[in-house]
């Protein structure tokens, strides 16, 4: 396990900054509801920041932290559906609740394959909405084209949370360094294009 770095903790400080400023004054202008998604997503962002920075790398190996993580894209997405798609937001706030409770079910009664692999279906689920969603409301005028930035945003933290699962499996450790030390950036990079999308 790569030891966090002084460098490490100043770039999760930042980010728990942008994470921190869009929770007290960052997601003013949108609705109650949109508000309140997008607060639980970059609050997860500020605590998991300051977690990181607090302990290290090793809290991302808790299968309770990964459950955490899930609160970001879930945020995300719901918060984008609430405001852009509300004919569609039952349905998909009934498919995310299954699909959380699904993950939090398979922490406790499933093997560690079938977690893994309901974990990627269901990061997929939120992490796919959240790459073609903004692209679709641009196309449709919807939105200018700003958003896009949340698109690259969740393809940055998808792929880290995918590279992230095929470490659990324990079968490259010079990967598993390698990851560590790009981490950092990667969390404060799609935090950074999260914050842009979103038009502050």
């Amino acid at each position: 396990m790569s030891k966090i770095s002084i460098i490490n903790r100043i770039i999760f400080l930042l980010t728990a900054h942008f994470a921190g400023y869009m929770v007290v004054s960052g997601i003013e202008a949108y609705s109650r509801l949109t508000i309140f998604y997008y607060t639980i997503a970059f609050g997860t962002l500020l605590l998991s920041s300051l977690l990181l920075m607090l302990f290290g790398f090793e809290i991302l190996k808790n299968d309770l932290i990964i459950i955490f993580s899930m609160f970001i894209p879930a945020g995300l997405s719901l918060g984008l559906i609430c405001e852009y798609l509300p004919d569609i937001y039952y349905i998909y706030l009934a498919i995310s609740i299954i699909g959380i409770l699904a993950v939090i079910i398979s922490r406790f009664y499933m093997y560690e394959r079938t977690r893994i692999i309901m974990i990627a279906i269901v990061h997929g689920v939120f992490g796919l909405t959240l790459f073609f969603l903004p692209f679709f409301l641009v196309i449709n005028g919807k939105q200018d084209k700003s958003i896009i930035f949340i698109s690259i945003g969740s393809l940055i933290i998808s792929l880290a949370g995918l590279l992230q699962t095929f470490l659990k499996t324990g079968k490259s450790i010079i990967l598993e360094e390698k990851f560590y030390k790009l981490f950092p950036l990667i969390l404060l990079s799609a935090t950074a294009f999260f914050v842009a999308g979103l038009g502050i």
